[in-house]
This record gives structure tokens, sequence and C-alpha cells, in this order.
């Protein structure tokens, strides 16, 4: 039995290729999110049955399962990458010769969209908090060579496929037609929706949600709180963020509306030479054409 894992990284078209691509592929059983997480990431590391997890999932077809939280949770800390090695581990007691799709994203604009779903999420904190304090983001999650390298160990190279986000963003069918060439799957470029399915926050509707998340707990998110109000968190989502659609409250953001000159320095030094290992992957030319810090 095949089985192909995308893993992320997280806002790096995930919810796209979810939604949008991977249901509508002819020659595969998309396994979506949730079952994914339910037995990789939400499963025990001593207890974990590959035997059991195989038995799941039983067909002549091949499989494609789908979740970003296998390169762990980008708002939830790196944990030194332990749970990140977990997945992998994981991945290869149950399917030794699986192929893995890896999307990465420059991180000077990843970061400032994972703060925004941080603020969706319940968080409070400013983005200098966000950024520096390293208990929600912290840097080493965005070293991608390492953990490219440790699937590259386990699956050999050719099985590992890394891809470039700003590549999708600049052309997202020539993107998507070059990952149906590397995987072989059977899909009619006419059946793909490309609309875009998440947006950015209004630059007005931040601290608004800033405010509102004051007043309700989320214990997953370590973020603090003055009062928890019952069914807070549904107003948020049904009422205020709703109003992000409308123009009065500003353009949406860009990465620049966070980053001060300092993070930008702070980031460069941090990732270049991680970003330049991948040149043996990526061309440089492509890299640096993408904004990655090299």
């Amino acid at each position: 039995m095949s089985a192909i894992f995308h893993i992320g990284y997280p806002k790096s078209a995930s919810t796209w290729l979810q939604e949008n691509f991977f249901p509508k592929i002819k020659n595969i059983d998309f396994i979506g999110t949730h079952t994914t997480n339910t037995h990789f990431f939400q499963s025990d590391v001593f207890g974990y049955e590959p035997n059991s997890v195989r038995d799941v999932f039983l067909t002549e077809n091949t499989l494609l399962f789908s979740s970003e939280l296998i390169t762990t949770s980008i708002n939830l800390g790196w944990h030194h990458g332990a749970y990140s090695k977990t997945q992998a581990d994981k991945i290869k007691l149950t399917y030794p010769d699986a192929k893995i799709i890896i999307i990465i994203r420059n991180q000077q604009s990843l970061i400032p969209s994972a703060y925004q779903q941080f603020v969706k999420n319940g968080g409070v904190e400013s983005f200098d908090t966000y950024l520096n304090s390293n208990k929600y983001f912290q840097f080493e999650h965005l070293l991608f060579h390492h953990l490219i390298a440790y699937y590259e160990k386990l699956f050999r190279l050719e099985n590992v496929y890394v891809y470039m986000y700003e590549d999708f963003l600049r052309s997202p069918k020539q993107f998507i037609e070059r990952l149906i060439s590397d995987l072989e799957f059977d899909i009619e470029s006419d059946e793909i929706d490309y609309s875009r399915v998440n947006r950015g926050l209004r630059l007005g509707i931040i601290p608004i949600l800033r405010f509102f998340n004051l007043f309700h707990r989320r214990p997953r998110l370590k973020t603090h709180y003055l009062l928890h109000i019952k069914g807070m968190f549904r107003f948020i989502k049904g009422l205020i963020m709703p109003l992000n659609r409308y123009k009065i409250f500003g353009r949406y953001t860009q990465p620049n509306d966070f980053l001060k000159q300092k993070d930008l320095n702070k980031i460069r030094n941090f990732y270049m030479v991680g970003n330049n290992t991948l040149t043996r992957r990526l061309t440089s030319q492509a890299m640096k054409e993408n904004g990655y810090f090299l």
C-alpha cells in the first residue's frame, strides 16, 4: 500500500490544497486533516501501533494524508522539534516508502501571517511579544533545512518533494501542474477552483480582535485574558470576524505592517545559513526571487 503525506508548512496553501485540490484527485484516497491528526499527531508515542493504523486504511489506491500539524502548530511553539520528529518517525513506521510533500514559505512573510492566525485564534499579545517571547512562536520552527534533511534521511531524497509557496502565489495553475506531474496525480485542470480560501486581516480588525480576545480563555494557546465570558469566542467568530470583509476597516495587512528593520535583521541573521543549505534542492536564483534571505 503506497502513501503520500503533505505535511505543511503552516500558512503555505495547506487549506487551499485540502479543500480545492486533494479531494478531486481521482487516483488517490484523500485522508483529511482531522483523520490524519487523529492517527498521527494526536496518537500516543509509546503506544503507537503502525499495523493498527494501516488496518484502518485498507485500500488498493494510493493514500494521501494531509496535515500541517505534522510539522507542529506554529502558534504552539516548536517544542525543540520533538513533535515534528515524532510525526516523521510514525510515518516511517507505518508507510516506510511514503512520498513526502513539503511546501515552505519565506520566513519574513510566514511569520506575520502566523501572527494573524494567532490573533484569530484568541491571542492578545503584540506582534513584538509574539515574535520575541519564545512562548508562542519559536525561530527554530522555520529552519526548514533541518526537517527536510530528516525526511530525506528516512525516505530518501527522491521521495521528498520540496516546493515554495511563493511559486503558488505567482502562478497557482503552473504550480499545481508541476505537482500533478511530479506525483502523477489524475485530475483534470478545469476541475480545479483557484479562488483564494483564506484572507489575512485588515489593519483595523486586529486591535478589535485583540480587545475582545481579553474576555475569553484559550488554554491551549497559553495567551492571557482578563475575564472569561462564556460564548465570547463564538461571538467573535460569528459577529466580529465577518467585519473583516469591509473596506472601512482598512486594507489587508502586509508583512511590513508588522516587521521593523530590527526584526528583518534578526530574521535574516537567523535563517540565511539554513536557507543557503536549501540551495542544493532549490536554486539560489529562485529562492532570491521569492524573497528568501541567503
